[in-house]
């Protein structure tokens, strides 16, 4: 992953926070979630709030809005958003910002 993230931001550098962020989401994720099956793996954080970026292996991106309520929620919890790629949502980024 490219070392520029957006404001607020920051990379998810701790393998053992990549693997606990990724096992919370797998958790969360009940049946008929748009991420339920997906192989995801946690790759940034927002400052101050519980939203995370999950890379998949096909190039596609979700930004996650965690709950830590580690059981599955329903649907559309936890709150997700995919992207094709890290450069549509970097691009969705700016037009936020």
């Amino acid at each position: 992953m490219p070392q520029a993230w957006p404001h607020g931001w920051q990379p998810i550098e701790n393998p053992d926070h990549r693997r606990a962020f990724r096992e919370e989401l797998e958790a969360e994720v009940g049946a008929g979630h748009l991420l339920k099956g997906l192989a995801l793996d946690a790759v940034a954080r927002r400052d101050g709030s519980d939203d995370y970026l999950f890379a998949a292996e096909d190039g596609r991106v979700a930004e996650v809005h965690l709950t830590f309520a580690n059981r599955p929620e329903r649907p559309p919890w936890p709150k997700a958003v995919m992207f094709e790629s890290l450069d549509a949502w970097r691009r969705s980024r700016r037009e936020e910002g």
